[in-house]
């Protein structure tokens, strides 16, 4: 309840002395304190509807995307998105992802001579002996294949200026 409305039981005790006329006055003075403050309250209710409604339609906003808007597909907010690939159109196989056992790879032929040999020397063996002077008995090895990179090219074109003799 609204402090204004609060009366002490002297305030009321003191308007009893006083009289009938000093009851209704303090009646009527309560009556018109909740009026106004009933008044004020309507007003914030409304604002606040207001407010809601202007949320509710950003929410609808939102919710739109590029599909069902105007707006390009950039706009579209991550929660769409993580929407759109949870319902996906496409029927599941009950294949797992990657390479299926029966499909043939392909894979790049080593190279006979190729480009840079790097030795990844062995030192000492997993029990702990030094391996230093040891013969190399065989390799094991693996071949990168990596695309250089790109170099940027500058071609300068002249066209010959001359002068006619004549």
């Amino acid at each position: 309840m609204d402090a204004s409305f609060k009366l002490t039981r002297q305030e009321i005790l003191a308007a009893h002395a006083a009289g009938a006329e000093a009851i209704v006055a303090l009646i009527e003075d309560l009556v018109e304190r909740f009026t106004a403050s009933s008044e004020q309250q309507q007003q914030r209710n409304e604002q606040q509807q207001q407010r809601i409604v202007a949320l509710e339609r950003e929410l609808q906003e939102l919710k739109t995307d590029s599909h069902d808007s105007g707006k390009p597909p950039s706009r579209d907010s991550f929660e769409r998105k993580q929407e759109k690939r949870k319902s996906s159109r496409r029927e599941r196989t009950g294949k797992r992802p990657g390479g299926q056992p029966e499909h043939q790879g392909a894979t790049l032929c080593q190279s006979e001579q190729p480009d840079s040999i790097t030795v990844h020397a062995v030192d000492e063996c997993c029990c702990g002996r030094s391996l230093v002077d040891e013969p190399v008995a065989d390799y094991e090895c693996r071949q990168v294949f990596d695309v250089p990179p790109m170099q940027m090219q500058v071609t300068e074109h002249r066209a010959e200026r001359k002068c006619c003799p004549d």
